[in-house]
């Protein structure tokens, strides 16, 4: 039988089904390796997730345009603690508008006033009169606009945990619209 007894056969098929038992059970283990690495990755992704909730946005990381917070996610924090969010509530865009919209009639308003003869009693506005037109209608705007935004970015706190910003935003437009009133009749009364 060329060299090879039947006694060889037999080692060499016992020593087969040894290697292919051992092939076989390699495989086992790197596949619940695989899956274990799978598994293990995907919590370490969820623990990551949670990691992320637990953070607060930071007051820079409203300018971000790829955020997917409109709300404040379950109980997190007391409410004496406000939250940044991604996204704002539409109903703050209104009011935000007519701020801006009556912070330029207001002043052209002004301006009208003062050429009949009235005086700025701010002090900040009555510099930039002195400057000029286009510096006072910059300053004006930039002032009401940056402090707009600025309450729009912290709509979520409340002050001394009384009120909460959203209602001085409200109350900011309300405050204008009477301001205006004054305004007009002041201006009707010198015409």
């Amino acid at each position: 039988m060329n060299g090879y007894s039947v006694s060889s056969f037999k080692h060499l098929h016992t020593a087969g089904l040894y290697f292919r038992e051992f092939f076989a059970h390699t495989a086992h283990l790197a596949e619940n390796t695989m899956t274990h690495t799978a598994t293990a990755s995907t919590s370490l992704k969820r623990e990551a997730q949670l990691d992320r909730r637990q953070s607060r946005t930071t007051f820079f990381g409203v300018f971000r345009t790829n955020g997917r917070r409109k709300t404040v996610r379950r109980s997190v924090g007391t409410p004496a603690t406000g939250h940044y969010l991604d996204h704002y509530d539409a109903r703050l865009f209104i009011p935000s508008l007519i701020i801006l919209v009556l912070c330029m009639i207001d002043a052209h308003i002004t301006l009208n006033l003062l050429a009949l003869g009235a005086t700025e009693l701010n002090v900040v506005m009555k510099l930039a009169i002195e400057k000029g037109v286009v510096i006072f209608l910059v300053t004006k705007y930039a002032m009401t606009a940056s402090s707009v935004v600025f309450l729009v970015i912290h709509h979520q706190f409340r002050i001394f945990n009384i009120v909460q910003v959203r209602h001085i935003i409200y109350g900011y437009a309300w405050v204008y619209i009477a301001l205006l009133a004054y305004e007009i009749a002041l201006w009707t009364y010198a015409a």
